[in-house]
């Protein structure tokens, strides 16, 4: 937040020094490009930074504080060495992560709209038939609204539960997978076995 308010500053003392705002209406393009085009280009590198920072910090940073048992700064820390020794490896995983996200996103509005079609067609035998019965066939539109009400809450509430669950597959699939790519890149951080095996008993 103060990096954009820094650069909005930047952009209003850059557009007022020059007396942009007073003769905007007769500026040209190319008077206008001179003005914002650094400011622009700083946003869109910051941007990218602020990404991958985001990126780090969710997907390694916070599995070493959790699994370290330690605080931010001695996890970035921890993240930053690990980072310098494998470099290819990390480039890798923003590649891996890009692919995967593309993917997952594919899928996700491919699940999506078969949901919808889905809720749709159950809504309209559950709404849509008692409603030509008993609206349109015995014209009784009382009993429709309390069968609308009675049945439409748990219906909403049922279609919204699933709804938040399409993505809950992906949540832990991708923090699976950064878990076991940090352990990978760290043995001390190792996650949970893929297996389970049941102790022996005495």
């Amino acid at each position: 937040i103060v990096w954009i308010g820094l650069l909005g500053v930047w952009i209003w003392l850059s557009a007022s020094s020059v007396g942009f705002f007073e003769k905007w209406p007769d500026v040209s393009f190319l008077s206008a490009v001179k003005i914002f085009a650094l400011p622009i280009i700083v946003f869109i590198i910051g941007l990218i930074a602020f990404v991958i920072l985001g990126v780090i910090v969710e997907h390694f940073v916070i599995a070493i504080m959790g699994m370290g048992q330690c605080l931010f700064r001695q996890a970035w820390n921890q993240c930053m060495q690990i980072a310098s020794q494998n470099r290819s490896d990390f480039f890798l995983f923003f590649l891996v992560l890009i692919g995967l996200g593309i993917v997952s996103g594919i899928i996700g509005i491919i699940i999506l709209l078969i949901y919808l079609f889905a809720a749709l067609i159950v809504g309209a035998f559950l709404f849509g038939l008692p409603y030509l019965l008993i609206v349109v066939a015995l014209k009784v539109h009382v009993l429709f609204y309390i069968y609308a009400v009675v049945f439409g809450i748990p219906f909403v509430l049922a279609a919204v539960l699933l709804l938040m669950g399409i993505s809950l597959p992906f949540a832990v699939f991708f923090r699976t997978f950064s878990l076991y790519y940090l352990s990978g890149l760290a043995p001390e951080y190792a996650a949970l076995p893929l297996t389970h095996t049941a102790p022996v008993q005495q």
